[in-house]
């Protein structure tokens, strides 16, 4: 039994990536690189809560994602 993690990308789910095809080919390929390593069975989940710091940038990017994710379901 092989523990291989196997990526598969939703459709629409680069939608709203702010790059260069290139920079979207690379990551892409580095999410697969990650998966092919077996890097992924190593990521630890963290659950970001109301008191934990982080950016606001990163946070209305993340915000921003899960609200298109919504609409597209719709």
């Amino acid at each position: 039994m092989s523990n291989r993690v196997k990526v598969n990308f939703a459709p629409g789910c680069f939608d709203t990536f702010d790059g260069t095809q290139e920079e979207l080919d690379a990551l892409i390929s580095e999410i697969e690189a990650m998966a092919d390593n077996g890097d992924f069975l190593s990521m630890e989940v963290v659950a970001v809560g109301a008191d934990s710091e982080i950016d606001a940038d990163v946070a209305e990017y993340y915000q921003s994602l899960a609200d298109a994710d919504r609409q597209l379901l719709h």
